[in-house]
């Protein structure tokens, strides 16, 4: 079960979804910026810019997991 975020599941589901964007290979490499700022049109997201930060905050976050478990790139 996951835990409560509150007001942040929002961008928890944002992510869930951009991180079908992302390009796999060998490895993972980030969300990328284009499909965000997509996301951020088709969804009509008031503050893009914060939205943008936030986004990639988790996918920083997710990237270093990923990396200590060795399947995303070394950024």
């Amino acid at each position: 079960m996951e835990p409560t975020v509150g007001p942040f599941m929002y961008y928890l589901d944002a992510f869930r979804l951009l991180d079908t964007c992302r390009n796999n290979g060998m490895s993972l490499g980030p969300i990328p910026f284009t499909a965000i700022v997509e996301y951020t049109r088709i969804y009509e997201v008031d503050d893009v810019d914060g939205f943008i930060t936030v986004i990639r905050m988790i996918d920083n976050a997710y990237l270093e997991i990923e990396a200590k478990n060795g399947r995303a790139k070394n950024s």
